[in-house]
C-alpha cells in the first residue's frame, strides 16, 4: 500500500476519534519504539498559528498511521510548546507510559480496597507486621505474575489493553518465589525485574495499546547491507557495559527473635554478591550495585542475578544505524534485524532495542543494536552503604559464584528453582530457618521498616474536600533497622564443596556446578541460571565473529531502550 502519512487525533479517551490532522499542517514528526517499553517517546511539530493553540490539548491522543488502517505508532500528549505568530510542538508518549502510573497494592488497607499485596509460589514470610491485612494471590512465575498485574490493576486503571495471546512464559516454569507490594513501585519498575528473569523477555505496550511479555525471537524480519540499505553505520565496543560482579540488594526480612506474647521482630535488608568467575578471570571484577526492592529470596534474587550476568558479563558490540526510505517497519520485539557489511559478511543478527521512525516524506529508521546501559534501568546509589545482618547465616547467605552457566535446566531432585536450595522448600516456611534467605553488601536507598502495629495516621489517606479541614493526624513512621555491619561478600567461601554435575543440552553435554555451603547441614545449590558454558569461555567482542543458533546464547545485546544513542541532526 502506497505511503499516505496519516496523523489522527483522539480525545482523552483513545477510543474517541475526534479529527485527521491535515497534511500541510504538518512540519514533521517522529517516534521511538522501544524492544523494553513499546511506544516510547514522539515528537509532531505542526505549522498552526498561536491562536488555534486550544486545539490539541495534554492528555489527548495521537496515532501515526503508514497508510489506512495501518497503525505505527500511538501516543498520549504530554506537553505543547507553541509560539508565536505559528509553530507549534508537541511531545507524545506511548501507551507504556501509563505503567508509571499504576501502583499495585497498598502500606495498609484504605477505603479503596487496597492492601499490601502478596504474590507467592513459597509462603515463607510469616513473621511481616502487615501479614494480619495483607491480600495474597498464587502464582509461579513471571508470566502469571504480570498477568495478575495487569488484571487486578493496569486494565481498571489505564487505556491498556490485555491479550492473552501476547503474554509468553520464560525457559523457567518457576521463576517467581515471593513479591509483597506496597503502593510504592510501580508496575513499570515491576515488570523491569521480571522480563530480566524470564530470559530478558521483550515487554511494553504496543500501537493498538496491547501489552505484551513476549520471548525473544530468533525469525529475521530484515536485512540490511552497509552501503546498499544504510546512509549511517557505525561500531563501538568498550568495556563499559561489561559487569561480571552483581551486588543485588532487595527488600526487608523481618525475623522472630522470640516466641512470646510480646513477638521480638528484628529486620534486615536482602543482600546477594553474585560473580561471573570465568569473565572476573578475562577481563577483571567489574561491579555493579542494583536495588530490586520487592526481592528477598535465594532463588528469585538468583533468577534476576543469572540473567543479568548472561547479558553484561562480556564484551559486546554496539551498532547505531540509519536506513534508507523504507516501506515496512520491523518491530523490535517480532523479530531480530541482521546487519551485513559491504562484502557481504554478517556482522550482527539480534533484536534491536530501540528504533526511531522519522516519519516524514518517507519514512527512514535509526536504530541501536545492543545492549541497553543497565544504570538508566537501575540507577545506582550515590555512595556505598552498609546494612543489617540476620540472627544466623542460613543456605544462600551472601550471593553466589557462578564459574560456568548453562542453557540446560538444572537436574530433577537437584533443585527446587534457578538456583534455589535443592529440594522444594515447604510451604510456610519460617525466615530464620535454614531455608531462609541470603544477603550480601551494598544497596541503592534505604527504606523504612514496617512496625510490628500500624501507628496512627501510618501508611496513607485520602481526603476529599469536605473532610480537610475536619481533622488531621500527623503522619508517623517506623525508623528503618539501624544498620551495624556490613554483609559478607561473595559465596565461594572456603571449605565449600563443589558438585560437578554434567547434563546433556540441545547441543551435547556441558557441565553445571553446584556448591554446598559447608555448613553443618546445608544442601547443595546451583549455581543457578542455565547456561551453555562454552558460550562462556571465549569472550569475544559480540557478536561479530559469528551467528548464534536458535539453542546458543541470545546475543548479550538485547536489553533494552536508548543508551549512549548519538542522534544525528534532522
Amino acid at each position: 500500500m502506497a505511503y499516505q502519512r496519516r496523523i489522527l487525533h483522539y480525545g482523552t479517551d483513545p477510543d474517541d476519534f475526534l479529527d485527521m490532522i491535515q497534511e500541510e499542517a504538518v512540519a514533521g514528526c517522529w517516534f521511538d519504539l522501544h524492544r523494553l517499553g513499546g511506544c516510547g517517546a514522539g515528537e509532531l511539530r505542526l505549522k498552526q498559528g498561536f491562536v488555534d493553540r486550544a486545539n490539541l490539548q495534554p492528555g489527548e491522543w495521537i496515532a501515526f498511521e503508514y497508510a489506512s488502517d495501518e497503525r505505527w505508532y500511538f501516543g498520549r500528549i504530554e506537553q505543547i510548546d507553541t509560539v508565536s505568530p505559528a509553530g507549534m510542538r508537541i511531545q507524545l508518549q506511548g501507551a507504556g507510559i501509563q505503567l508509571n502510573e499504576v501502583f499495585p497494592g497498598a502500606l495498609q488497607p484504605n477505603d479503596a480496597g487496597a492492601k499490601p499485596h502478596l504474590y507467592v509460589r513459597e509462603d515463607r514470610f510469616s513473621a511481616d507486621p502487615d501479614r494480619p491485612w495483607e491480600s495474597a494471590d498464587s502464582v509461579v512465575n513471571s508470566r502469571e505474575l504480570v498477568d495478575q498485574l495487569l488484571q487486578q490493576y493496569v486494565v481498571p486503571g489505564t487505556h491498556i489493553l490485555r491479550e492473552p495471546t501476547l503474554l509468553e512464559t520464560g525457559p523457567l516454569a518457576d521463576d517467581v518465589t515471593s513479591a509483597k507490594f506496597r503502593g510504592e513501585e510501580s508496575v513499570r519498575a515491576i515488570v523491569k525485574d521480571l522480563a530480566m528473569r524470564a530470559r530478558n523477555a521483550s515487554w511494553g505496550v504496543d500501537a493498538e495499546r496491547r501489552f505484551y511479555f513476549l520471548q525473544q525471537k530468533t525469525d529475521e524480519q530484515l536485512e540490511l547491507r552497509e552501503e546498499i540499505d544504510l546512509t549511517k553505520l557505525s561500531e563501538t565496543r568498550s568495556r563499559d557495559l561489561l559487569f561480571n560482579r552483581l551486588v543485588l540488594t532487595g527488600d526487608y526480612v523481618y525475623d522472630r527473635a522470640e516466641q512470646s506474647d510480646q513477638i521480638a521482630r528484628r529486620s534486615y535488608r536482602w543482600r546477594g554478591s553474585y560473580r561471573h568467575v570465568s569473565s572476573v578471570e578475562d577481563h577483571g571484577e567489574r561491579r555493579i550495585r542494583l536495588w530490586v526492592p520487592w526481592i528477598r529470596t535465594a532463588e528469585d534474587s538468583r533468577a534476576f542475578a543469572s540473567e543479568f550476568l548472561r547479558t553484561y558479563s562480556r564484551l559486546t558490540s554496539r551498532y547505531l544505524l540509519e536506513t534508507t526510505a523504507r516501506s515496512s517497519l520491523p518491530i523490535p520485539w517480532q523479530g531480530r534485524v541482521c546487519l551485513r557489511d559491504r562484502q557481504g559478511t554478517v556482522l550482527t543478527e539480534m533484536q534491536p532495542e530501540t528504533i526511531r521512525v522519522l516519519f516524514d516524506h518517507a519514512p527512514r529508521f535509526r536504530m541501536e543494536l545492543g545492549p541497553l546501559d543497565p544504570h538508566e534501568l537501575w540507577p545506582e546509589p550515590p555512595h556505598d552503604e552498609r546494612w543489617e545482618l540476620p540472627e544466623a547465616v542460613s543456605s544462600g547467605f551472601g550471593g553466589s559464584d557462578y564459574p560456568t552457566l548453562t542453557q540446560n535446566p538444572p537436574p530433577p531432585g537437584l533443585s527446587s528453582g534457578p538456583g534455589g536450595s535443592s529440594g522444594t522448600s515447604a510451604g510456610n516456611t519460617e525466615i530464620g530457618s535454614s531455608d531462609s534467605s541470603a544477603m550480601s553488601d551494598e544497596s541503592l536507598n534505604s527504606e523504612e521498616s514496617l512496625e510490628s502495629s500500624v501507628s496512627s495516621g501510618y501508611g496513607s489517606s485520602g481526603y476529599d474536600s469536605s473532610q480537610a479541614d475536619s481533622s488531621s493526624q500527623g503522619d508517623e513512621s517506623s525508623s528503618g533497622p539501624g544498620g551495624s555491619s556490613s554483609a559478607g561478600g561473595s559465596s565461594s567461601e572456603p571449605g565449600s564443596s563443589v558438585v560437578e554435575h554434567s547434563s546433556n543440552g540441545s547441543e551435547g553435554s556441558s557441565s553445571e556446578v553446584w556448591y554446598s555451603s559447608g555448613e553443618p547441614g546445608s544442601e547443595s545449590e546451583p549455581a543457578s541460571s542455565q547456561w551453555e558454558s562454552s558460550d562462556w569461555q571465549s569472550l569475544q567482542s559480540q557478536p561479530e565473529s559469528q551467528q548464534e543458533s536458535v539453542e546458543s546464547l541470545p546475543t548479550s545485546d538485547e536489553s533494552g531502550g536508548p543508551s549512549n544513542w548519538t542522534m544525528y541532526p534532522y
